[in-house]
């Protein structure tokens, strides 16, 4: 069995993303976050969607030049607009407004919207558990997946 080191891995993503035109500061952040979705047992939030991502950039339906921001903003909450950027800048932006929030009002709330696919939700929580927050993840899904119990 071939083994991909974590740097090679890693490597590897972000090559394929900016060689699609994702810049690249940004193709190494998503590198990054796919890599470590892998790591933590989501196989399927991975480097195995980088096809599916690549297609998507594609097809024109990824804004590379996003202006991700604060859309609203009140006390201890926001809403990011990821004007349909790479979900991966998106919440990683949006967990990063999350800890300054936190450390300033002992709690948060953050939503997002007008972005994409960001990978395993683990990867977000842990990110502010690394810092001391407890923090809960919770996503819409669209109507292209198959529910978990199957077709009716």
């Amino acid at each position: 069995m071939k083994h991909l080191s974590i740097a090679k891995a890693e490597t590897f993503i972000a090559q394929a993303l900016h060689a699609n035109q994702v810049p690249l500061a940004d193709a190494q952040v998503v590198a990054q976050l796919m890599v470590k979705s892998d790591l933590v047992g989501a196989d399927g939030h991975g480097i195995f969607r980088l096809p599916a991502y690549i297609k998507r950039i594609r097809a024109g339906g990824i804004n590379l030049t996003p202006n991700i921001h604060i859309e609203r903003e009140q006390g201890a909450t926001a809403l990011i607009n990821g004007d349909n950027a790479l979900g991966h800048l998106v919440m990683n932006k949006a967990v990063d407004i999350a800890i300054e929030k936190v450390k300033q009002h002992s709690v948060c709330w953050v939503g997002s919207h007008h972005g994409n696919h960001s990978g395993a939700a683990s990867v977000y929580v842990r990110k502010l558990a690394e810092q001391g927050y407890i923090g809960i993840y919770m996503a819409v899904g669209n109507a292209n997946h198959m529910a978990p119990w199957g077709r009716h």
